[in-house]
């Protein structure tokens, strides 16, 4: 058991390294005015750096993204660029992924945009680790799919700035699941985000953890950085969760008034009708 918390702990540990990429100063916003004030000159400098074919096959605005996300600097933006093109390159994933091919995916409720942004204005994205189940859909299936709400949900300038909250649901995980994913799928879960997607995690919000996986946290927690580890916060209960999230905002399950099934029909409904008026 000690062994298997030992790794779990690590695995952990590298996941959390995803919280770092694109911060420059994580305690400190940048002066919105500075960054949009200098986006175009930072906007010419990073077209020269990944050259104008690279630039072409990007999606439109992933390159101020990267920027804002990076406080303008040039050389970590064009990193992330890079690895962004040539993951999804490799898996034949389009550069902007859209609702088609990942309604499955997003049915099994997995991940959910909360209606409501955090206490401090951020907006939230549930994941609840338990519904991840193979039998549902293929690993790869649910990494594209979080791919894509990633896509949505970061689309705002304000979003790209100011980052965004996940708040990690674990009631009912279990590490007995661990056998469901291959070192595969691991490695691509991390590597999709690490150093790999322009978006700033400000603030991860664990919840209804089990006795084990806090004992596996209070091992991996104090190996991070001390910024990185005051992003990460793990809740004993729904009223110290509502202290980060009001209750407009939490699904009832979680002590909140969101019915979440209701939600989610509703967020799908939306992306829909986007769809259909861009056609």
């Amino acid at each position: 058991t000690v062994i298997m918390a030992a790794a779990h702990a690590a695995l952990t540990t590298e996941a959390l390294k995803v919280f770092r990429q694109g911060d420059v100063d994580a305690d400190v916003d940048a002066d919105v005015e500075t960054i949009e004030a200098g986006l175009p000159a930072a906007l010419h400098a990073l077209t020269t750096n990944l050259g104008d074919e690279q630039c072409m096959k990007l999606p439109p605005g992933l390159l101020s993204q990267a920027l804002r996300v990076s406080r303008l600097d040039v050389d970590r933006a064009a990193l992330v660029l890079r690895n962004f093109y040539r993951f999804r390159s490799d898996l034949g994933w389009p550069m902007r992924l859209s609702l088609r091919g990942n309604e499955v995916a997003l049915a099994t409720g997995v991940h959910l945009i909360l209606p409501a942004p955090d206490h401090v204005g951020r907006p939230v994205l549930l994941f609840n680790a338990a519904r991840v189940n193979p039998r549902h859909c293929s690993v790869l299936e649910y990494h594209r799919m979080a791919s894509y709400v990633m896509d949505v949900l970061t689309e705002e300038p304000s979003v790209q700035r100011g980052g965004i909250c996940i708040l990690l649901n674990l009631e009912g995980a279990s590490v007995m699941r661990a056998g469901d994913f291959t070192p595969g799928d691991i490695r691509r879960g991390l590597s999709m985000w690490l150093d790999c997607y322009p978006c700033r995690v400000r603030k991860v919000i664990i919840c209804r953890a089990n006795t084990f996986i806090r004992g596996v946290a209070t091992l991996a927690l104090p190996l991070l950085s001390p910024r990185v580890r005051t992003r990460v916060q793990m809740v004993k209960d729904d009223k110290s969760l509502a202290e980060y999230i009001p209750a407009n905002a939490l699904p009832v399950a979680l002590g909140g008034t969101v019915d979440e099934a209701q939600e989610l029909a509703h967020w799908i409904n939306a992306r829909r009708s986007c769809a259909a008026s861009a056609q």
